[in-house]
């Protein structure tokens, strides 16, 4: 074989695991978001296209992303054949299906660099839209929130008995307002923002009281939950199928965790 083929060829796998990656899911078992802004989140779609609709957002320093599958690549031949500006502008056209906290869907490639499942000892499961995790004695389920501009994580820690602290995670909070939680279009609670907002403005934790204890009973009946937050005209929606399915799990995770 000629050098000049050995070389093609070599640049070809150079690519790694992105060029050579296809919807049967071949490449590494998981990626980590790379290039994406820290004021920002990487789209996840319903299909492998910008202009499909847009089904969740992942943060942008977000690892351990469950590799799907990815789609959008030329064969070997046609890579051959083209020049190395059409080889870069096809590596970047590249769209990958991946899960992230429960959702899956599509991403551009272009943001994904290889990564690894973390074990270290943490237990996952997903459970309908839920993630549900143990680490280092903290159990929890969690749910990225859509709809919004805004990354919203939705996140509830169980304590004694049914009840559990609520903590809501984004990039950033008004300053003053009221947020608002309706269920199937039904108003479940509204409340002033500052009072309850954590010294970190990007977490709103929300402790165990006779509120969180309602809402999480609540949260059992519905089925779509919206968080309405000042100053913005959509909401955060929170898909609420099998929660309680989900929180029996958590139960039993957490019972594993503290053996």
């Amino acid at each position: 074989m000629r050098h000049d083929g050995l070389i093609a060829i070599f640049a070809f796998l150079a690519l790694g695991s992105s060029a050579l990656s296809s919807a049967a899911a071949s490449g590494p078992d998981a990626w980590d978001v790379v290039g994406v802004s820290p004021d920002d989140a990487l789209i996840m779609h319903a299909e492998g296209s910008a202009r499909s609709r847009a089904v969740g957002r992942i943060p942008h320093s977000a690892k351990g992303l469950r590799n799907l599958g990815c789609s959008g690549l030329p064969s070997f031949a046609q890579w051959q054949r083209m020049t190395p500006s059409e080889r870069a502008r096809s590596g970047r056209a590249r769209w990958c299906r991946v899960e992230y906290l429960g959702v899956r869907g599509w991403v551009a490639g272009r943001f994904l660099s290889e990564g690894s499942i973390r074990e270290t000892g943490t237990a996952t499961r997903s459970i309908g839209p839920w993630q549900i995790s143990c680490a280092n004695a903290i159990c929890s389920i969690e749910q990225l929130g859509l709809g919004s501009s805004r990354q919203t994580l939705f996140r509830v820690e169980p304590r004694e008995g049914r009840n559990g602290q609520i903590i809501i995670e984004r990039a950033s909070w008004p300053s003053s307002g009221t947020l608002s939680i309706f269920m199937d279009g039904e108003t479940i609670s509204a409340g002033p923002i500052a009072p309850i907002r954590s010294k970190d403005r990007k977490r709103l934790v929300m402790t165990p009281d006779d509120i969180t204890g309602g809402l999480l009973r609540q949260m059992g009946k519905h089925k779509t939950m919206v968080l309405s937050f000042p100053g913005e005209e959509r909401g955060v929606e929170i898909h609420l199928e099998q929660f309680e399915e989900a929180r029996r799990e958590l139960e039993l995770m957490r019972v594993g965790a503290a053996r």
